[in-house]
This record gives structure tokens, sequence and C-alpha cells, in this order.
């Protein structure tokens, strides 16, 4: 049944609709991602050490980014990136890149709307999708519908995902049972939310930066190995992915499919969740945040999932009929050895946590919108739960699951983001104006 909803809402509608409000969204902001590269670079990369104060926000803008990252930055990366290889072929990735360019206006879109519309310090703190949907719209019940389906989002893809395929990574490499690593990850989880909001940022911000140097040196040494055969590997990819058969059906329309909802799963544009982490922000121009989430998608999907695409691809591990975080394990192993799998499980177990924890933080706010924040008190433990219970399904459930979620968290949000648009436009249309007289 799971598999037949993902199906159905991933299976052409919702493809269509992530890519034509992407393309939209594009043209809207004057194609900002890319005529505009020099300034948001400048305005994220460029302003690291002022993007560290906090200021009178519970989140400091860096550490608000890496929260964000840390959600979009965990097995999708990894497992995500090999199972759309697996099941959809090479031309999944170019699936994958494709949804990440349009998403990067997608998610600097999303990211203005909430901080236009946010309300926070009133007893009753409206941020994320939430906010535009409610104050935006003035269509509550949308918003209540979009908690909702954050919240099971928080369990899908944000707990479930994370921990099994920390836990098959685990096992590939240590025999690790999966008790144990449920076990050990609520517990290194409990020991971050006990924290607060506060603790989730500072961990991000630690945490984060280190994982993405240390992925990406393995990587770029394995495609410096096969240099020799990566342009090969590349027209291969967009021939399959341009194929006939992706057009019009048969298996090769799975590298549309799976491309694209692994490209979400892992960069989240077009879902609103990223939005969440920066409810708290200290800004007075929403415009300017938002910058940070075209880097946001730029480096997940541009660089760290092109990364580990191009390594499969390249060592030509993705035809032994291996999937997930074994496929990952392989490509590095023909050049790091036996060694990969440890090193790896070591990452892909960092990767999980930091995505864990940042997840955590958003089902939190989704609950306290829905119910307040006494009665979402009792979110922490049953979110243990499923993370815990996350490690013993099977792992094709847990992917039919988080995608069908995502699909769910997709459809409210797109439509705001329709409708809302001329805000963006205006909004973006003075902020670029003002960059231009400096």
């Amino acid at each position: 049944m799971f598999s037949w909803l993902e199906r159905w809402l991933w299976g052409g509608g919702l493809c269509l609709l992530l890519l034509g409000t992407g393309v939209y969204y594009t043209v809207l902001t004057g194609g900002l991602p890319l005529r505009q590269r020099f300034l948001w670079l400048r305005r994220t990369l460029g302003s690291l050490s002022a993007s560290f104060q906090r200021g009178k926000g519970v989140f400091s803008p860096f550490e608000a980014v890496s929260t964000a990252l840390g959600a979009t930055m965990g097995t999708g990366n990894l497992v995500g990136v090999a199972s759309a290889i697996y099941l959809g072929g090479p031309g999944a990735l170019v699936w994958m890149w494709i949804s990440g360019f349009v998403g990067m206006s997608l998610k600097y879109g999303e990211i203005y709307l909430s901080l236009l519309f946010r309300k926070v310090g009133r007893g009753r703190d409206l941020v994320g999708p939430m906010a535009y949907l409610e104050e935006g719209l003035h269509c509550p019940l949308l918003a209540k519908a979009y908690g909702f389906f954050g919240l099971l989002a928080a369990f899908t893809m944000g707990g479930m995902s994370q921990s099994k395929a920390m836990a098959e990574g685990l096992r590939e490499a240590f025999s690790c049972s999966p008790y144990v690593c449920g076990a050990v990850l609520c517990v290194g989880v409990m020991l971050v939310i006990l924290g607060g909001s506060h603790a989730v940022g500072k961990v991000s911000a630690y945490l984060v930066p280190v994982l993405l140097l240390g992925y990406l040196s393995m990587g770029l040494w394995v495609l410096w190995v096969y240099r020799a055969s990566l342009w090969q590997t590349v027209g291969a990819m967009v021939a399959d992915a341009f194929s006939a058969q992706a057009f019009f059906g048969g298996s090769g329309a799975a590298a549309i499919q799976y491309g694209m909802a692994r490209g979400v799963f892992s960069h989240e544009a077009g879902l609103g969740t990223a939005t969440l982490a920066y409810g708290e922000v200290e800004t007075k121009e929403p415009a300017q945040a938002a910058l940070w989430g075209i880097f946001e998608v730029f480096a997940d999907t541009m660089v760290v999932c092109t990364l580990t695409g191009l390594c499969i691809l390249v060592t030509d591990v993705w035809k032994n009929g291996q999937s997930g975080a074994a496929l990952t394990m392989a490509a590095f192993g023909t050049v790091f050895g036996a060694k990969a799998k440890g090193l790896l499980a070591v990452a892909l177990t960092l990767f999980a946590f930091s995505t864990v924890i940042s997840w955590f933080y958003y089902g939190k706010t989704c609950a306290t919108y829905l119910w307040g924040g006494q009665k979402a008190k009792g979110f922490g433990i049953v979110f243990l739960g499923v993370l815990f219970l996350g490690v013993l399904l099977p792992e094709s459930l847990v992917w039919h699951l988080t995608d069908g979620v995502n699909a769910l968290l997709a459809f409210p949000n797109l439509t705001a983001l329709l409708l809302l648009s001329p805000f963006v436009w205006k909004g973006t249309r003075a902020y670029l104006k003002k960059e231009a007289k400096k």
C-alpha cells in the first residue's frame, strides 16, 4: 500500500509541480542563483564572521544555516543518492541536479516568506511555512495540515530514515546490532535535546562544517584516482537522463521519479522545512537572510550529493546489485580499501545524528504550533521511540513512508509559494536595488 501511495504521489504530477514552481521562482527572482552568484556567495561564505553573532535570536545566522544544513546533509547525501542510482540508474543523478538547481530559488522564496510573515514573542510563535500559510494566505486550516505533516516528516524523514541508514552502515562495517545502534543514537540525541534549542544550534555549528570538509576530502580523492573516466561517466549520465524511456515510461522513467524524490529528500527545497530553523534568527532584511537558502541547496545537492553520485558511477560499482550504504561504501572501498567501510560508517552516523537533532527541533516547533508548549512536551519521548523503531523496520518501508510524507508536505507549501510569489518578487527587487547602490 505504501509503495502504491509513493508511486501515485511522485508518479508525475508532483515532479511537474516542483519543477514548474522552481522554474517559475528562478524566473521570478531574475535567475538569482546564477546572475547574482557573487552576491549570495559574498553574503553567505563571505560574511561568516558576522554570521556567528547571535543577537537577540535563539540562533545566530550561522547556527541557523548549520541546523538547516544538518537536517538536509544526512543520509540523503550518502544513502539517498545511492538508492536513487540503484532504482533509477545513472540518469537519476542528473535529475537530482535539476531539482537542486530550481530548488535554490525555491528555498530562497520559502525563507523569505517565512521571515516576512513570522510572529515571534507574543505568547505564540508563528514561524516557518505555518507563518506564511496562516498570515500570508489567511488559511489556518492549511497551516494546521502542514504542521501535522511536519510532525510526520520529523518521525519519518528526520527520524526513522536516519536511524535505519545509520544502523545499516554500522552493521555493514562492524556487524553492529541494530538494537545497540538505536539505543546509542537515542541516548546521544536525548543528551543534546535536553539542552534546548541553543544546544541544537551549537552542536550543529561545530559538527556540520567538520563533517562536510572531511567527506569532501575523501570524495575528491576518489574522483582524482578515477579522473580518466570522469567525463565519459558524465556523458553517460546525461544520455540516460534524457533518453526516450525516461520521458515515455517504462523502467527509464524511474530516473526522473527517484532522482526528483531523493533530490527533494536531500535538499528539502519545496518542502518548506528548512524555514523552521530561521524562525528565531534576528534579521532586518529577509531577502539577505534568504540567500543562505541558495547556499544550502548548492552545498547539499550540487556539491555533496554530486560527489557521492559521481564516486558511485565512476567506480562502476553501481552495477553490482548493492544499494544504500553498502553501495556508497563499495565505491569508496575501491580507493581506501577495507578501512573505507569504517570511515564511512562513522561519517554516516554523524551525518544521521546531525539530521536527527535538527529534525527534533523542527518537529517540536510543529507540535508547539498545533497544541501549544505544554501539550507538546511529550513530543521528545515519542520522537525517541520512533527513532528506535526505525532501526527495526524494513528499509523499503522506511523509504516509502519518507517519500510519501515528503509529497504531503510539498503540496500545501508549493501552493503557498505560488500564491504569495508577488511578495517575493517585490521584496527581491527592492533588495537588489539597495545592493546595486552600495
